[in-house]
C-alpha cells in the first residue's frame, strides 16, 4: 500500500516514514531477528520507491520553488500552522494559524509524554499508532509548505488538504484520552 501511496500523491512517501517506528517496536520479542529483516526490507522499499519516483522527475512549471520556505521562515511557519489548523477554521486563515498552533503544541506535548513514559511499553504501544497518524499530518503539512508556499498562505486552506490535516485532529482525540487515562491511573495508584 505504501508503494501505491507513493505514486498516488506527493505526500504518499510519508506512509513509509510513519510506519517504520511501528515496525521497529513490534510486539514479538521472540522473533527479534525476523523483525529486523522486516525493518530492513521496509527501508529498502522506501529507498527504491523514492528513487523510482524521483527518477527523471521534472518540477511542474507552475510549481513554486521549495527554497522559498527557507528564505521566508515566518511565512512558512504561518502556512504550516494554517494547513494543520484548517479542519477547525472554516477557511479563516488567522483562525487556522491559531488552531494549528494549539494542535501542534498538543501533539508536541503528547510526544513529550510518550518519551517521558517510554519505559512503559503497553502505554508506548497504545500511543505510538496515534502518534504516527499525527506525524502523517505534520509531515504532509511540512511537504506542502515547501511545495506550495509560493502560491500564498490562503492556498493552505484548499479543501483537498483538509483530509490530510484532519488526521492530526483524530490522533489528538485518542492521544489526549490515553494520556488522561494514564494520568488518572497513576494518580489512583499513588493514593493506594
Amino acid at each position: 500500500l505504501s508503494v501505491v501511496s507513493t505514486f498516488s500523491s506527493a505526500n504518499g512517501i510519508v506512509c513509509w516514514l510513519v510506519v517504520l517506528p511501528v515496525l521497529m517496536l513490534a510486539e514479538s520479542s521472540s522473533r527479534l531477528r525476523a523483525r529486523w529483516w522486516i525493518v530492513l526490507g521496509w527501508i529498502v522499499g522506501l529507498v527504491c520507491s523514492a528513487a523510482l519516483y524521483l527518477h527523471d522527475y521534472h518540477k511542474p512549471w507552475w510549481s513554486p520553488k521549495p527554497s522559498m520556505a527557507l528564505s521566508h521562515p515566518t511565512v512558512a511557519l504561518d502556512y504550516f500552522l494554517a494547513f494543520v489548523g484548517a479542519p477547525l477554521a472554516l477557511s479563516n486563515v488567522k483562525l487556522a494559524v491559531a488552531m494549528g498552533l494549539i494542535m501542534t503544541s498538543a501533539y508536541g506535548l503528547s510526544c513529550y509524554y510518550l518519551f517521558k513514559r517510554r519505559a512503559d511499553l503497553p502505554l508506548v504501544r497504545r500511543m505510538l499508532i496515534w502518534s504516527m497518524i499525527g506525524a502523517y499530518s505534520l509531515l504532509t503539512a511540512l511537504m506542502t509548505t515547501f511545495g506550495r508556499l509560493g502560491l500564498g498562505i490562503a492556498q493552505s486552506q484548499n479543501t483537498r488538504y483538509i483530509g490530510f490535516s484532519a488526521f492530526l485532529l483524530v490522533a489528538l482525540v485518542f492521544l489526549l484520552r490515553i494520556i488522561n487515562h494514564d494520568l488518572a491511573s497513576r494518580s489512583e495508584s499513588g493514593r493506594q
